[in-house]
């Protein structure tokens, strides 16, 4: 809803009607799977978009997650359709009601905990521990100074040895909100980009901010993952040196309203040529856990006709680009140039059915392995195309692709 949460008293009056109108235009969505033709505010807890942010994440299926802040419901899916078992704190009743309601079919492997998510205590422990709605709201609903310490502290006591917990939050500095974003608690224009001037409960980070608070908790950030879009609608996903590397000039794809005060193409490349477009990534994903748990470098979602699928680069220069639907991997299959392949690398491309499994190669590589041997027996038309496809290829997955 579009209010500014610091002053909303929540279950009383203005604020309590608006809850009750909204919950009912999410409702309706959901029954009626109208779910890409309501407004972009419905759309942020009913879309099956909203999937993807997480999607590539390799969950061990006999894995026990905690949603903290399940919202709507949104993400709970993919979860249950990810792990063993699931268990959903909400703070509000009727978000209960729509969660159990809406994946009603996994009864027995969901929980819905009707209480305060920041509060919440059990002697359970969890292989994975998510929150990705209620990061700027961990002071409002616990209203003590060291409100997130507390709170992380308290994650980590949840979590069984070699578990991960997963922060999904805006960052109050991304580039969308110098671009006239409105902030995603506030619902005004550069309050975060101001520092909060005047606010004392709601609020979110930049990455060093949040990063510091967990190194005060003893916590390790194991990786981070980038986004230059909103994360409800997050399309690709970068690691740093991707993010400073590739071609975000066409790849900047906004799923939020914004002034068009500069060029957002052309502002990324600036901040790529002086290697901060991290620094100002809209926003991340923080996997907080003593290991990696994969080695992603690159994740495309699949939208519209397109598949998607995550591009993972092992220590042993391997590179496997995994898809998330079959349809997507076996349409690769078909098209695939094997024999391209195979004349710029002695080592032949290898699949096991679901992911594509090759040596990284990167543009040195390409021009040592026979390719202008040939040249002269090609037009130039032919050489330009093939040069093209090459770019291409580095552009997409091996350039600068170190994790």
């Amino acid at each position: 809803m579009r209010l500014d949460s610091e002053f909303c008293d929540e279950g009383k009056g203005f604020f309590s009607v608006k809850e009750m109108l909204f919950d009912e235009k999410v409702r309706k969505a959901l029954s009626d799977n109208e779910y890409s033709n309501t407004n972009q505010e419905v759309a942020e807890y009913t879309s099956k978009d909203r999937e993807t942010i997480l999607e590539w994440y390799e969950f061990k299926e006999s894995g026990h997650l905690l949603e903290l802040g399940g919202a709507y419901g949104a993400l709970t899916g993919l979860f249950l359709r990810k792990c063993e078992k699931v268990t959903t704190v909400e703070n509000k009743g009727n978000q209960c009601e729509i969660i159990r309601k809406r994946w009603q079919n996994y009864e027995g492997r969901l929980e819905v905990v009707h209480q305060n998510p920041v509060l919440f205590e059990t002697d359970e422990k969890y292989d994975y521990i998510v929150i990705h709605e209620i990061w700027g709201f961990i002071k409002k609903l616990n209203k003590t100074e060291n409100a997130y310490e507390v709170f992380l502290r308290q994650l980590n006591g949840m979590l069984k040895p070699q578990g991960h917990i997963l922060i999904v939050t805006d960052n109050r500095i991304g580039l969308k909100y110098f671009s006239g974003a409105l902030d995603e608690y506030t619902k005004k224009l550069f309050i975060g980009v101001d520092g909060y001037k005047n606010y004392t409960y709601v609020r979110t980070f930049s990455l060093s901010e949040i990063q510091a608070l967990i190194e005060q908790c003893d916590l390790n950030v194991a990786k981070v993952y980038y986004t230059v879009s909103d994360w409800h609608f997050a399309d690709r996903l970068y690691t740093k040196q991707i993010m400073n590397s590739i071609h975000l000039s066409t790849n900047v794809v906004t799923s939020y309203a914004h002034f068009s005060f500069f060029d957002l193409s052309r502002t990324y490349m600036s901040l790529q040529e002086n290697g901060v477009a991290d620094v100002f990534a809209d926003s991340f994903i923080l996997d907080i856990s003593e290991n990696e748990n994969d080695s992603l470098i690159y994740f495309e979602a699949p939208r519209d006709e397109k598949e998607g699928y995550g591009v993972f680069k092992n220590d042993n220069s391997f590179v496997k680009k995994r898809y998330l639907r079959k349809t997507g991997f076996e349409m690769r299959a078909e098209n695939i140039d094997l024999d391209w392949y195979e004349s710029v690398n002695d080592d032949k491309l290898t699949t096991d059915g679901k992911k594509f499994l090759f040596p990284y190669i990167d543009e040195a590589d390409i021009m040592t392995h026979g390719y202008h041997e040939s040249a002269e027996d090609k037009t130039d038309n032919q050489l330009v195309e093939e040069q093209k496809m090459i770019d291409q290829f580095i552009r997409e997955v091996f350039e600068n692709a170190d994790a």
